[in-house]
């Protein structure tokens, strides 16, 4: 088990041909793919919030003071910056499509669009939004999905960054939103903190999960199916796979056993995290109640468990990628983070 020692991260990381980016505190890392050795590291001088994205040869974080930094992969070396909001808080994760970055900003709740190669302004939408969410918005058939904390969801023109439609749902349910949404089953498909949705390309929900629970849920996606783990409440340590078209339960798999009230005191499914889908099963990542991470391979047709991979020395951060058949996680432990390959 490789493990390499950074900052406390606040995001998650990504891996590319370059190396593993990960951001703690103010420092930007590359981490050699092999042997985890540090390439190099780049102070931008805020907290950073998101997880890196890359494109290209550039690697791209937000601070908290809203100056986005574009890095080169191999050096580290800044190539530009640019501030979009004035207003503290910085960015969600960045999604880059359509050979741009699309990103949105707390405090001001701005939506902007921008060119990769030198930080320009293609578009910028203010909305009125109290807080936009800390997910990555979705492009898809050429409008851009955003995910709010406080006013449902909005559906922006990702060429002219017109509005289309804002949905807030039945009931004002559609709040507190987490994660990246994905797009499944002609649906698009998101967690909030009481529920999982499906919601049509026009904006009407279609179904609703409850899912008896009052912690963050994020969802991932495969073949029109839909995957997501419950922290606490009724439904505490279960797997879940629906039929993203109809939100139907395909499968529950209870994982582990989590008391209603004991709350630190047993394991748990860490909220707001999703489920890695690889072509054969889901990684889940759990907080042990002693404080350690594991990581629950579980069969992605029903739901049994594989194995298990015990002993991460902290809390998992943030989404776990896999690359060439190679497992990459941070995690959080007291002051320190340390990220680990696992293969």
């Amino acid at each position: 088990m490789g493990c390499a020692l950074f900052r406390v991260a606040r995001g998650g990381l990504v891996v590319a041909k370059e190396g593993a980016f990960v951001a703690g505190d103010s420092v930007v890392t590359c981490f050699d793919l092999h042997d985890g050795s540090v390439l190099w590291e780049h102070d931008v001088g805020a907290d950073v919030m998101n997880t890196p994205s890359v494109f290209g040869d550039h690697v791209f974080v937000g601070d908290y003071s809203g100056t986005v930094h574009c890095m080169d992969t191999r050096s580290g070396e800044q190539v530009w910056e640019g501030q979009y909001t004035t207003d503290p808080g910085g960015y969600s994760d960045i999604l880059i499509a359509d050979d741009s970055l699309f990103l949105c900003t707390h405090g001001t709740s701005s939506v902007v669009r921008i060119e990769p190669d030198n930080g320009d302004v293609i578009w910028r939408y203010d909305s009125t939004i109290q807080v936009l969410g800390y997910g990555k918005p979705i492009l898809h058939e050429g409008a851009l999905y955003v995910t709010t904390v406080t006013d449902g969801v909005l559906c922006l023109d990702a060429d002219t960054g017109e509005e289309l439609w804002h949905h807030v749902g039945p009931e004002q349910r559609l709040r507190n939103f987490t994660g990246c949404p994905v797009f499944a089953g002609g649906m698009l498909c998101a967690g909030t903190i009481n529920d999982v949705f499906g919601i049509t390309p026009t904006g009407d929900t279609a179904w609703k999960f409850d899912t008896q629970d009052k912690e963050y849920k994020t969802v991932s996606t495969h073949d029109d199916i839909i995957y997501f783990g419950i922290y606490n409440g009724e439904y505490a340590g279960n797997l879940f796979s629906l039929d993203a078209a109809t939100g139907e339960i395909l499968w529950q798999s209870t994982l582990l056993y989590s008391s209603p009230s004991d709350f630190f005191e047993t394991d748990r499914i860490i909220s707001g995290i999703a489920p890695t889908v690889t072509p054969r099963s889901l990684l889940v990542s759990v907080r042990r109640k002693d404080g350690s991470g594991a990581i629950y391979i579980v069969d992605r047709g029903d739901g049994q468990i594989i194995d298990v991979i015990e002993g991460l020395k902290g809390s998992i951060r943030e989404h776990i990628p896999v690359v060439d058949g190679r497992i990459y996680v941070s995690v959080r432990d007291g002051n320190n983070g340390h990220v680990y390959c696992l293969g």
